[in-house]
């Protein structure tokens, strides 16, 4: 009988000490959020060449910027530095 007893109250414990931590990690989420909240991120502008293939080199692991693969990379990476540094300057 004590057995019986000593599992419900392992199992009692158990799920008090979950609930804690779900209210932590609960607590932590909306201090982030407020943290962040009315805040902007701001990407660098970048204009020259050779940084942007940098990037590609980093990105796709592939030296030759011809490649198709850069190619629409370098695409996509512009026209993402061009909506950004737009929002900036209106």
């Amino acid at each position: 009988m004590k057995a019986f007893y000593l599992y419900i109250l392992l199992i009692a414990t158990s799920f008090f000490s979950c609930h804690n931590e779900q209210k932590e990690k609960e607590n932590k989420i909306a201090h982030l959020v407020s943290e962040w909240q009315g805040k902007q991120i701001q990407f660098p502008e970048v204009h020259n060449t050779a940084v942007k293939e940098l990037y590609l080199k980093q990105i796709t692991g592939k030296d030759s910027p011809n490649n198709r693969q850069n190619r629409m990379i370098q695409v996509s990476f512009d026209y993402l530095i061009r909506i950004t540094v737009g929002k900036d300057r209106k």
